[in-house]
């Protein structure tokens, strides 16, 4: 075994050392240069250990830092794009569904305005004013969604045939809207009760002339028989008796004339 200075534990020199020592003193010499440098070449190996590691912690460092300070930079540009895209999507879907509504809102206004000028044509002089319900759209217009208009239901004094025609026609028109409005079926039932009405009293009038004929045409054939013919302008009851009376003067339209 080598001992301290190159010499074995024994005291004797080791094979390694011997060239030195054989050398004398300039054998000495070498060895004490050789061992300085060696010395100098661990120190400077430690060294340049020591500035590699020194270097590498530098280089993780640095490097560690930025890499977080990208993925933090990076995260917040992220979150901005997919908040952008996801806000994109609902922007557009909002305007499909906008875009759709009105659409639904123009549609409705035509069809509803359509109907209601349709109605006023099947009143005709009875029909009245028209009202709107209106429903704003996206594009900040006011669309029609429902419409009404009123009648004028009233009968025509003492006339029931003219009365008649004029509650057919309001009823007719009342329920040519699809579905008829709650006004519309107001008009319809009131024009309904005018009509019957009205019908009453022109088949009562029919029928009192009908019976005032019936009359007018006995009498007629009495007087002929007595020699006088009666004849009546105005075919009113009023003159069922006139064979008897003679010829009033102030009743104009009755004519008396002898057949004998």
């Amino acid at each position: 075994m080598t001992g301290i200075g190159g010499t074995s534990v024994y005291g004797t020199p080791s094979a390694a050392l011997s060239p030195y020592l054989s050398g004398g003193a300039a054998g000495l010499n070498a060895l004490t240069l050789a061992t300085g440098l060696n010395r100098q070449l661990a120190a400077n190996r430690q060294t340049q250990t020591a500035t590699n590691t020194a270097n590498t912690k530098a280089t993780t460092s640095n490097n560690t830092p930025a890499t977080n300070t990208n993925t933090a930079t990076n995260s917040p540009n992220a979150t901005k794009t997919e908040a952008a895209n996801t806000q994109g999507a609902n922007t557009n879907t909002t305007s499909v569904r906008q875009q759709n509504q009105l659409a639904q809102l123009k549609a409705d206004d035509q069809a509803v305005r359509a109907g209601i000028e349709a109605q006023l044509r099947a009143a005709g002089a009875y029909g009245g004013t028209v009202t709107y319900q209106y429903q704003k759209g996206a594009d900040g217009t006011n669309y029609a969604v429902a419409g009404d208009i009123s009648f004028n239901v009233q009968p025509v004094a003492n006339n029931p045939a003219a009365t008649i025609a004029a509650m057919q026609t309001i009823e007719k028109a009342a329920m040519s809207m699809v579905p008829p409005t709650a006004q519309d079926l107001a008009a319809a039932r009131e024009a309904a009760q005018y009509l019957t009405q009205a019908q009453a009293q022109l088949n009562a009038a029919q029928a009192t002339t009908a019976a005032a004929n019936t009359v007018l045409a006995a009498q007629q054939q009495t007087a002929a028989t007595g020699g006088v013919a009666v004849t009546f302008g105005r075919g009113l009851a009023a003159y069922t008796n006139a064979a008897t009376l003679g010829t009033p003067a102030n009743q104009p339209g009755l004519r008396l004339a002898a057949t004998a």
